[in-house]
């Protein structure tokens, strides 16, 4: 009796120290990090035809909780004319790399708020303007772990509105598909952990 009981526990130990080596192999879920720098020109130019450029900065954090998402991602933009934020609740990712390698995400967020409210005057193109409600995909491509260099931020156009949109009326995929430009991170670090 005392032997079947010996032999019961040891098989307990054995199942549950499998079970939690297991679990522990699995590692991290994947996830995205970032705060970094970038510089653009706006689709639209300003009141007298000239172009108008950014300093721009993107902050995030999201977390890939197998099929769905957690997290959140801030935009910040300064030109000659002012500021602009928006803030996102991301609940969609997917991560892979890309074909040379590189790890890369893309992630889908609806826009929960945006400042000004509204587009200000030299906004002429009222398809480049984000209202809360609307969807951003965002592509994070992270070719300068550490550091920043060949990273690449990229934003997804929803080419259904004339002249393109940078925000979705309706959710976009989760996916790599769409088209994107690309712009280069010229200081901060983002991170792609696949």
């Amino acid at each position: 009796m005392k032997k079947r009981m010996f032999v019961a526990l040891v098989l307990t130990i054995l199942v549950l120290t499998m079970a939690g080596s297991t679990s522990a192999l699995a590692g991290p879920p994947p996830k995205t990090t970032g705060g970094v720098q970038f510089s653009m020109i706006y689709m639209s130019p300003d009141l007298d035809g000239n172009p108008i450029s950014s300093r721009n900065w993107g902050q995030w954090n999201v977390v890939d909780h197998g099929g769905s998402a957690k997290g959140w991602y801030t935009w910040m933009s300064k030109s000659q004319y002012g500021w602009i934020r928006m803030t996102t609740k991301v609940d969609c990712a997917t991560f892979f790399e890309d074909a040379a390698g590189v790890p890369t995400a893309v992630f889908v967020g609806e826009i929960t708020s945006i400042q000004p409210p509204e587009p200000p005057e030299w906004v002429l193109e009222p398809t480049f303007w984000f209202y809360p409600g609307q969807f951003v995909k965002i592509l994070a491509h992270d070719e300068g772990s550490p550091g920043w260099d060949g990273d690449q931020i990229g934003f997804y156009l929803d080419l259904d509105v004339p002249g393109g949109s940078a925000s979705f009326a309706s959710r976009p995929s989760c996916g790599p598909d769409g088209f994107s430009v690309s712009l280069p991170v010229y200081a901060g670090n983002l991170v792609v952990h696949d």
